[in-house]
């Protein structure tokens, strides 16, 4: 879990303000059973007591996963690879929250996971463009030769 903001902070900057009251971590989401028996692990946004979640394509069996601490338990497959991208998911948002913060911009739970899937087509759409940039530049190559 991340949680940002601390409990102690006596600032009066409204962007301190902001971050006490946001949290991002991962569960693993037993209200949905996959046909496979697992569950799907999930990024859960809570803002302002409203909590918006995004499936992070993975899942874990439950005999796998320890709810108590929301990681997969040390016999769990794969279990450093999950954490892994447990800790990118984590941090991702985390450096989106301090990025808004440090505008002083608003948002939302709802705002936030729908600007990181945003900002992943922009980029899927820059590298789309990226690779056929470099095909049509290495067509005129063999053409020259």
């Amino acid at each position: 879990m991340v949680l940002l903001g601390f409990q102690r902070v006596t600032s009066t900057n409204s962007s301190t303000k902001k971050l006490m009251n946001t949290t991002v971590n991962i569960v693993c989401y037993q209200w949905k059973t996959l046909s496979n028996q697992e569950h799907p692990l999930m990024i859960r946004v809570c803002k302002n007591g409203k909590t918006k979640y995004k499936s992070l394509g993975l899942s874990v069996h439950p005999d796998n996963w320890d709810f108590q601490t929301n990681r997969p338990k040390p016999k769990c497959p794969n279990r450093e690879l999950i954490l892994k991208i447990m800790l990118e998911k984590e941090v991702e948002f985390q450096k989106e929250i301090l990025e808004l913060a440090s505008m002083q911009k608003e948002y939302t739970a709802s705002s936030l996971i729908a600007a990181k899937q945003h900002h992943r087509m922009r980029l899927l759409l820059s590298l789309i463009v990226f690779l056929k940039l470099k095909e049509q530049i290495l067509e005129k190559i063999h053409e020259r030769l």
